[in-house]
Order: structure tokens, then C-alpha cells, then sequence
């Protein structure tokens, strides 16, 4: 019995009592053994034992020591593989590793099984993974790593290691490849390709499609921005590197899409337009960025295409442009002179009736012309987006008389009643585009005319409720205006009513009649659309047609003086006025005449320049109070002049000079400067303006303008009369020119003016007109006549001529 005494005489003591109690007649001999040191190693084995036992049931894992011979030594397993197999451990039957065995799943038995033998026979370490059945029925992954060791007897070999449940870990990498699965199988559907850099490791990811666009083989693409980097086009890598750059290194910026070209297997560039996004850690530091890049080559083909065509059409729009400017200014200003003259000879009372009549119809002949040509240069200004809406404040009951007069002549002559309707809410002055309104209301009511054989024609005008223009800004300032125009003509068939718009296209009546462009109604729908109404049509066959339209204005209470045109015939001035003097400066003689014959009957003083030296040169020294300025002439245009002019005025401001300047002139006083332009179009008023131009009118122009805007510019004030009676004389006759007229001029002169003659280039040609010499003024009159009255066909057989062709 194991005693705990305090010292060796108690030992003895209680062994002899105890002896003579159990055998009271023998005789005992023993030895008795010191064993301190052997209790004391047990004990601390013990204490060991439990001390890495408790270790080793801390391990998140099931460690195992099973003997590799049977019968040999017990194996141990540490209590982990109760909770892990949900089998207790008392349950657990003898045999280490069959018993394990049985839990492993049948499917990976066998796999198991040779990795254990592997390792026994050849003593590599033991590393598997393998799925086993639980108590319950449930799976569990184990990851088992173990060696081959002696056992403690220094004889026999044990199997120990160490086995994982990996069941979490093995579920994520399920999930990842299902993810990864279903990624590659969304980025095959994507267009293009998606790319994962990682700028720590330098490497970057890439779905098939990269490769499919640029033709390698994954395998031949390195993994490394170096590929890429060596693969773009050398002229897009500088710029691909700085926007990259900026990108990365600005803390805020989360996103970038750049366009480059990468270089093809088969040696051609492919274009990329890459978008991207970028990974930063919690300094702002870019780590990563993840893009999409697709292949927009095909885009890019069509861009530089559509490039080509842009330029193209940009060049023919420049072009047209040109032409119409051109054509514009060829056409207006001989009718300019037209309609001028015939203008001041119908009130002669030198001609009879007859001739007066004849000049009447020239005048309208004219103006049917002139007509004929804005509206094919409006249609040209619509389609190239030039035309602008140009508000003014008018009186609108007045544009509706003035109409009214102006066709019912021309109704009465055909037998029509022509009646104008307008409500008593009606505003009596407008602001909106005057001109625009009254070319939709001729055109329509022009129409309505000209194609009613008998009947009427109406129109009625009307105030609406600005509410039915919703989208409207400013709704309290507008007014909403609606326009009918009723006929009883042959009515417009139903098919033609989807096409009545339409440009150069006619109605069956329009091409009977074989007058005007198919342009009027495309002119005012556009028109009607830009003063922010509609246009629409309805009719019936035999019965008439009615037109209706509406447009947004804004009421004004009254209108400037500015507003207030001068429609009474002119005879003269107002007593008590200075004496004006007009300075007309117009390269074209007969122009200059025109205005000669309007202004001098009048009592104004009038000089004339040909070109803008000599409008500076008058202006210096004769201080004109206004000047009617021609913006296209040889030498110096009206641009420059007036350029130079308002300069110099200004110069002379500043120093407070009055330099050789008329008694009842003044330098305070500037000169009112207008221009004089035979282009139809309105953006041309800008330039004009900036120019230094305190006005402008167009050719052709009425009396009426002209006298409108010296009374607006200079305060001219005027007598009226019925009946003016003037005189015109007849424009000189140009001598006839033969080859040896030109051997006046220098060979060098000649070659020259021969080549911008069979170029048709008039601008040119008057050009060298204009370097011939005084002395000869009467050749270059009659070569600037045939220039100016479009007779190229003139001069090119005199050059024909003179070069002996």
C-alpha cells in the first residue's frame, strides 16, 4: 500500500504491527527500496503526457499515430474525429485505420488507399484530400498530410499525421469555379474581351476574346503588361501611357477609357476601345483595374469613311455655298437695275400710256423673277441650316392691309372676291419675324390666286390660347395667332396632300399652270416652323382648299419710330434742313445711276466712288453725312473701306480734329455708313455689321427702303405727292472691241487676263480691268460693261481672237 509517513522509523513501526496482526507466528524478511526518483519521472510523464495531449486536442484537426503492423503497438487519435465524424469516442472500435476507412467515401477509397500504400512503401509523406461519410450521412472534405516515423520501441513504423477538415475551403472553390465557369461563359457572350491587371503582381488576366481578336494563341501571350505594352501601335503609346497615368496617379479618378490599336498575329492593328475601372487600397493607391475592350475596328473604318464623306460634303456645301453667294450676287444686281429704273421711268411724264403699261410689266416680270430666285435661295439656305429667325416689332394690321392691296388687283382680274377677316382680339402690333410671316401669307394667298378660277379667297386671322402650346417659355409675354386661307379652286387630290411639302414637288393644278419652283409651300412650312407654329392642309376636289397655320408672337404695346416705314410717294425735302450729302460708292455703273436718279431730284447733294480707295479719299476731304456702301467691288470692298473709315473717325474723335472738313460739318458727327449687298442671305448681316456698317439693305430694293433709312439714320424729312416726274437718261453704249484693243496692256497682262477669262472668273478679271491705265479708260468701261452684264461669251472670242486660235 502506498502510505505517506513522515520518516522511516513510522515505516517499520506499522509494518511490524501490521505483521503480527496477520501472522502472529512466522517471520517476514524483505528488502525495502528507495523508488523516489522513479515516482517522481512517472509523475512528470504523466504531467507531460497531459500537458501535449491537451495541445494536441487544441489543433483545429484530427491527429493519428496508427501502426503500420498489426498486433504490433495501440495507435492513438485525438478526440477532433468524434466531432468530425459525429461518432463518439467510446464507440469507436478497435482497429485504427480500417475503422477510419470505413468512413472514407466509397468513391475515394481506392484513391486513399494507394496514397497510404505509396507512402509505406516508399516513405514519402502521405499528402491527400478525400471526402468522408459522417455518422449522420453528411459529407466532409479532409485534407490528410502524414509521414512514416519509428515507434517508440525504436523497431516498428507508425503512420502519424495530421487531417483537416476542409469542407469550407472546398465549398468556396466549388463556388468559384461555378463562378468562374458561368464568367467564362458570360465573357464568351460579351463582345470583345474583359482583362484583370494587377499592378503589384504585373500581370494581367484575359478572356479568350483578346486572343480571338488579335489572332494568338494564349500560350504566345505572356501574362505581363510588358506584352501588351510591346503590342500597341507605336504612335498611340505615348498618349495610351499619359492617359493611363493621369488615371492611376489622380486619387478620385475611378474610371478611364482610352482608344488605341493592337498589333494583329497576321501584322495589321486591330482598333480597341477600352473602358475600365480601378481598384484602389485605403491610401488611394491604384492596385488594379479591371476593363472591357472591344474591337471597334469595323466602327473606326466607317468613322474615317464617314470622315471622308463629311469632308466631302463639306467641301460641296462649301462649294454650293460659293455658288449661291455667287449667283446670288450675278442675279440680284442686274435686277437690281431692272426693277430700279422701271421704278423711276413709270412716273415719267414724258411716256405715253402704253409705255408706262409695258414698263409695268417689266417691273413685274422682275419681280416674278426675283421672286422666282429667293425662293430657291431660301430652299438652299433651309437645307444648309443658314436661315435664321429675325424678330422685329411691326404693325400687323398694316402688313394685312398692305397685302391685302397688293393682291386685290390681281384678284379683281380674274373676277375673285378677295376678303380679309380679322377678329377684334387681334394685337394690332407684334413682335415676331415680319418678313418671314409675310412671305408665308403671299405664298399661300399667292396661290390661292393664281390657281381659283372663280369664287373667293379669304383669309381670317384669329387670337388662340397660348395654353395649346404647352412647351412654350415665357408663356405670359406670347401671343398664339392662327392664319386660315379658304379658296374655291379645282381642291388637291388626297394622294398629293401627303406630299404638298415636299420640295420641287407640284400639285396636278401646279403643273398645269407651269409657273413657279415647287418650293413656296416647302419655304413656308420651314418658315412657319421656325416662328414655332404648325401648317396643314385640307380639301376637296372641286369645291376649294384651306391652309391653315398658326404662329407665337409677343404683343407690344406701340411701335419705335425705327419701325415706322415710309410707304407715301417722296417729291422732296422739308424746308429748313441741312444739306445732305450721300456718298454712293457701287463698282457697277448702272447701280450708281439708279441711285443718282433717286436722290439728287430730291435737293441732296450726291457724289459717286467706284471702289472703296476712292469712298476714303471723298471721305476725307467731303465728310458725307451718309454713305450707300456696296460690299463687293474690285480694288478695296465696302468691307475694308468701311473698316478704315469708321477707324479714322475715330482717330479724329480722340484728337479732336476736324480735318478739311465742310463749314456745317461737325466731328462729332460720325457718318452713317449702309450697305448696299445683293446677297439674299440674312447671316451675311453679321459680318456686314461687324464690319462698322450702321445698316444694310438688299438688292434689289424699293424707293420706300431707301428713303426709310436715311430717315432713320440722318433724320431726313420728306414731301409727299401722288405722281413724281422724273427723267433717267439711257446708260452709255460700250464701244465694239477688236483682238487689237488688248495690245494696249503688256503680254504678261494679257496670258493672265486670258486664263481668268476661260475660268470665268469675274472677280479676277476686273481686277486686271482695273490695272489699266487712265488713258485707255474707255477699253476698261467696255470690258467691266461686258463683265458686269455677264457677256463672257464676248470676251472669250476676243481672246480666242487675239491668241490666233
Amino acid at each position: 500500500k502506498n502510505i505517506a509517513l513522515s520518516s522511516l522509523d513510522q515505516i517499520i513501526c506499522i509494518l511490524k504491527d501490521q505483521i503480527r496482526c496477520a501472522y502472529p507466528a512466522k517471520v517476514w524478511h524483505g528488502v525495502i527500496l528507495d523508488i523516489t526518483d522513479r515516482k517522481l519521472a512517472e509523475e512528470k510523464l504523466k504531467q507531460a503526457e497531459h500537458k501535449y495531449r491537451t495541445l494536441i486536442e487544441q489543433i483545429p484537426g484530427v491527429v493519428y499515430i496508427s501502426p503500420i503492423e498489426a498486433n504490433t503497438e495501440e495507435g492513438y487519435i485525438s478526440p477532433q474525429l468524434q466531432q468530425l465524424l459525429e461518432v463518439p469516442q467510446e464507440e469507436w472500435p478497435a482497429g485504427l485505420f480500417n475503422s477510419w476507412a470505413d468512413y472514407v467515401h466509397p468513391e475515394d477509397r481506392d484513391r486513399v488507399w494507394q496514397a497510404v500504400s505509396n507512402t509505406i512503401s516508399t516513405g514519402e509523406p502521405l499528402s491527400v484530400e478525400y471526402r468522408m461519410i459522417t455518422r449522420n450521412g453528411r459529407t466532409v472534405w479532409v485534407r490528410d498530410r502524414g509521414n512514416l516515423v519509428l515507434a517508440a520501441n525504436g523497431k516498428t513504423q507508425v503512420l502519424q499525421g495530421l487531417a483537416f477538415d476542409i469542407s469550407d475551403r472546398k465549398q468556396m472553390e466549388q463556388a468559384l469555379q461555378q463562378s468562374n465557369e458561368r464568367f467564362q461563359l458570360a465573357a464568351s457572350a460579351v463582345k470583345g474581351f474583359i482583362y484583370d491587371w494587377d499592378f503589384q503582381q504585373n500581370t494581367v488576366l484575359r478572356t479568350q476574346g483578346l486572343f480571338d481578336a488579335v489572332g494568338y494563341h494564349p500560350e504566345e501571350a505572356e501574362a505581363k503588361f510588358e506584352w501588351w505594352n510591346e503590342h500597341i501601335h507605336p504612335e498611340d503609346l505615348p498618349n495610351v501611357s499619359q492617359q493611363l497615368a493621369e488615371a492611376f496617379s489622380n486619387p478620385t479618378q475611378i474610371y478611364y477609357a482610352i482608344e488605341y490599336r493592337l498589333r494583329h498575329r497576321g501584322g495589321h492593328y486591330v482598333y480597341l476601345s477600352d473602358y475600365g475601372t480601378i481598384a484602389r487600397d485605403a491610401n488611394g493607391q491604384a492596385i488594379r483595374a479591371v476593363g472591357h475592350a472591344i474591337d471597334v475596328s469595323e466602327r473606326r473604318k466607317a468613322e474615317a469613311a464617314l470622315q471622308k464623306a463629311l469632308q466631302a460634303a463639306q467641301a460641296a456645301s462649301i462649294a454650293k455655298s460659293r455658288f449661291l453667294s455667287n449667283m446670288s450676287h450675278e442675279l440680284r444686281t442686274p435686277l437690281n437695275a431692272i426693277l430700279g429704273f422701271s421704278q423711276v421711268m413709270v412716273r415719267s411724264s414724258s411716256l405715253s400710256a402704253e409705255q408706262k403699261d409695258q414698263l409695268k410689266i417689266i417691273n413685274r416680270s422682275g419681280e416674278h423673277l426675283l421672286n422666282l430666285i429667293n425662293d430657291i435661295l431660301s430652299m438652299a439656305k433651309i437645307e444648309a441650316g443658314q436661315t435664321k429667325l429675325n424678330e422685329n416689332r411691326f404693325d400687323l394690321y398694316q402688313l394685312l392691309d398692305d397685302l391685302e392691296q397688293m393682291l386685290k388687283l390681281k384678284a379683281i382680274s380674274k373676277g375673285l372676291q378677295l376678303t380679309f377677316e380679322r377678329a377684334s382680339n387681334v394685337p394690332h402690333y407684334v413682335q415676331t419675324d415680319e418678313n418671314k410671316l409675310r412671305q408665308v401669307l403671299i405664298n399661300l394667298l399667292g396661290n390661292a390666286i393664281k390657281f381659283t378660277a372663280s369664287g373667293h379667297v379669304a383669309l381670317r386671322v384669329k387670337k388662340g390660347w397660348i395654353s395649346e402650346k404647352a412647351d412654350l417659355q415665357n408663356l405670359s409675354s406670347k401671343t398664339y395667332l392662327l392664319f386660315e386661307i379658304e379658296d374655291t379652286g379645282p381642291g388637291i387630290a388626297p394622294n398629293e396632300i401627303k406630299t404638298l411639302f415636299d420640295p420641287f414637288v407640284q400639285t396636278e393644278a401646279g403643273r398645269k399652270s407651269m409657273q413657279g419652283t415647287g418650293l413656296g409651300l416647302t419655304i413656308s412650312q420651314q418658315f412657319v416652323e421656325m416662328m414655332g407654329g404648325e401648317i396643314g392642309a385640307s380639301s376637296q376636289l372641286g369645291q376649294g382648299t384651306i391652309f391653315t397655320f398658326d404662329i407665337v408672337a409677343s404683343e407690344v404695346a406701340e411701335l419705335d419710330e425705327k419701325s415706322l416705314l415710309i410707304t407715301q410717294e417722296v417729291i422732296g425735302l422739308e424746308p429748313n434742313q441741312p444739306v445732305y450729302r450721300i456718298l454712293v460708292v457701287e463698282d457697277v455703273e448702272e447701280n450708281r445711276q439708279l441711285l443718282l436718279k433717286i436722290l439728287e431730284p430730291l435737293g441732296l447733294e450726291v457724289r459717286e466712288a467706284v471702289n472703296g480707295q476712292e469712298a476714303i479719299a471723298l471721305w476725307s476731304t467731303w465728310k458725307p453725312h451718309l454713305i450707300w456702301m456696296d460690299m463687293r467691288m474690285p480694288v478695296m470692298d465696302g468691307y475694308e473701306a468701311t473698316r478704315e473709315i469708321k477707324a479714322l473717325e475715330q482717330q479724329s474723335a480722340v484728337a479732336g480734329e476736324n480735318i478739311n472738313l465742310p463749314a456745317n460739318s461737325s466731328p462729332t458727327n460720325a457718318t452713317k455708313i449702309i450697305a448696299l449687298t445683293a446677297s439674299a442671305f440674312e447671316e451675311d448681316r453679321a459680318k456686314i455689321m461687324t464690319a462698322g456698317c450702321d445698316d444694310f439693305i438688299h438688292k434689289p430694293f424699293r424707293e420706300s427702303v431707301l428713303f426709310d433709312k436715311m430717315a432713320q439714320h440722318l433724320g431726313v424729312r420728306y414731301l409727299y405727292q401722288e405722281d413724281l416726274s422724273h427723267s433717267s437718261p439711257q446708260p452709255a453704249t460700250p464701244r465694239n472691241l477688236t483682238p487689237e484693243d488688248l495690245n494696249v496692256m503688256p503680254s504678261e497682262w494679257i496670258a493672265q487676263f486670258r486664263q481668268e477669262v476661260l475660268c470665268a472668273n469675274d472677280e479676277l478679271i476686273l481686277q486686271l480691268i482695273d490695272q489699266i491705265p487712265e488713258s485707255e479708260a474707255s477699253l476698261a468701261h467696255t470690258l467691266t460693261d461686258l463683265v458686269n452684264n455677264f457677256r463672257l461669251d464676248i470676251l472669250f472670242d476676243l481672246i480666242r481672237a487675239s491668241s490666233n486660235e
